[in-house]
């Protein structure tokens, strides 16, 4: 049997293989946070830490804290950029008795380009927040005398006990969750010690305790005074009147969207709910596509008076990241047609796009062409065919939550088929196995039949989306892990 060091692991980090090794467990292990995660923990051996998830298809031993064991078939992954060493069906775990000596943890910084993500915290809790998701325990926010901080979470889950405001701590094994440019500790496996001022000087961080701890955020001070506006028109709603009727229908979509069934938007508490909930981290999925491409394939089709697509697009988060690459890499356009083509009517949300908060992010004008509620499998071609862009986001997904994936390439194709020459046909959506597999490819095989066609791969990294929108004084129940990678392919009909 080869092992392998968690070192070599983390240097490799090859998506999917398994591994064989022999580690420690640490810390304190915790139950899942989610039903796909029986139990969770940090092991490590000499050369490196990483965090390990058990599945419920795992049929081994109970994996205990403390414990040495020699691990075969692991499955490594990356989650929220996070390493983790999977035990599944595939995973045969045995106890030894061996002894093996564990890298020592060091105290770090929080603003560090992390070469592992089990890292040794020591500092202050600084704040704890007042409203959290249901599913969590404590929220909260940690800081060090260089004067770093960074929030924290506990989940429900968890066995340990809630820090304190003021006290000191000093935290092993830490798994770091990195959602885009934000950096957060889970403490649920760590080890968690309080210490005391004359092993940390606390004067040095008090003032730390005072400041606001809200992250700056052009996003929030861009989206949110317009969209609690347009609730307050619309239906004379307050802060708190948002946040207590939109928690039950953001956990039934999260919840419904991991199912793969449906959600009906019809609904305006549903609609509330994904404007505030999902709307900010589809800004900017395509403006980072756009990014991706030799400005060969966009001069033709970005110019003044362009008419540009949007399917399935809701309140239309999907125009903001267009005008804004607009902005930045074509601002001599200034005048665009926008046709948006949706099942379910979106006003007020998507007039307040439009006309307000597009305003924030583009200086041009938007002429809306048509802005039907339609069948989106239903579409004439004439709709189809005027258009220079076409922009089909997280579409696909949604789709197949109650149709055939066969019938959702299809209709992939026949947007193709209608097409004219010189558009593209911009098709963004998660990264699951079978968007790729039963809907893209077949899709790509179709299309390809066709010489006249240029397909261009690009994955890019969903990495800019606005993360920090929900401003103060608003918590939402809602698992943010929107980060990571999509599925993106750029179709030009030449």
């Amino acid at each position: 049997m080869i092992q392998t060091s968690i070192h070599d692991i983390l240097e490799t980090c090859s998506e999917n293989a398994r591994y064989n090794v022999v580690v420690k467990t640490l810390g304190t292990l915790a139950k899942g946070y989610n039903r796909y995660i029986v139990q969770w923990g940090v092991i490590g051996d000499n050369t490196g830490l990483i965090r390990f998830t058990v599945w419920p298809n795992y049929n081994g031993p109970t994996i205990e804290a403390i414990k040495t064991y020699s691990i075969q078939g692991a499955k490594f992954r990356i989650n929220n950029r996070t390493p983790n060493l999977i035990f599944d069906g595939g995973t045969t775990v045995t106890e030894i008795t061996d002894e093996i000596t564990i890298a020592p943890q060091d105290p770090i910084e929080f603003d560090f380009n992390l070469p592992d993500l089990i890292v040794r915290v020591r500092g202050i809790c600084l704040a704890i927040n007042e409203s959290v998701p249901i599913t969590v325990k404590q929220k909260g926010w940690i800081g060090n005398i260089e004067g770093f901080k960074m929030p924290f979470t506990i989940f429900c889950s968890s066995d340990h006990t809630l820090l304190e405001p003021g006290r000191i701590y000093d935290i092993f094994f830490a798994s770091v969750e990195e959602f885009g440019a934000r950096r957060e500790l889970y403490l649920d496996c760590a080890e968690i010690v309080e210490i005391s001022s004359d092993q940390y000087p606390v004067d040095i961080l008090t003032p730390f305790i005072e400041i606001d701890i809200q992250m700056p955020n052009a996003c929030s001070k861009k989206i949110c005074p317009h969209f609690f506006s347009t609730a307050h028109e619309v239906s004379g709603l307050t802060l708190d009147d948002i946040q207590s009727q939109i928690r039950t229908p953001l956990l039934n979509a999260r919840e419904n969207y991991s199912m793969r069934t449906d959600v009906n938007y019809s609904d305006r508490t549903n609609q509330l709910a994904y404007v505030f909930g999902y709307f900010p981290y589809y800004i900017e999925p395509i403006r980072d596509t756009l990014n991706t491409l030799e400005k060969q394939h966009l001069d033709l089709v970005l110019r003044n008076n362009m008419k540009i697509n949007f399917y399935g697009c809701g309140p239309a988060p999907e125009l903001l990241g267009f005008v804004r690459y607009l902005t930045e890499e074509y601002p001599q356009i200034t005048d665009i047609q926008a046709s948006f083509f949706d099942m379910y009517k979106w006003d007020p949300w998507r007039h307040c796009v439009v006309n307000n908060i597009s305003r924030e992010y583009w200086d041009g004008n938007i002429r809306i062409v048509e802005e039907p509620e339609v069948d989106l499998l239903q579409l004439p071609p004439e709709t189809i065919a005027d258009a220079d862009i076409h922009c089909i986001q997280n579409v696909c997904s949604d789709l197949a939550r109650t149709l055939n994936p066969a019938r959702v390439a299809y209709w992939l194709r026949s947007i193709y088929a209608a097409s004219k020459p010189n558009s593209l046909i911009i098709v963004l959506d998660v990264q699951y196995s079978y968007i790729r597999t039963q809907i893209f490819e077949p899709a790509r095989d179709m299309i390809r039949a066709d010489d006249n066609t240029s397909i261009i791969n690009c994955p890019t990294s969903y990495s800019r989306a606005s993360l920090d929108f929900i401003p103060s004084g608003i918590d939402l129940p809602i698992n943010r892990q929107f980060t990571g990678y999509r599925y993106m392919t750029i179709v030009k009909k030449v």
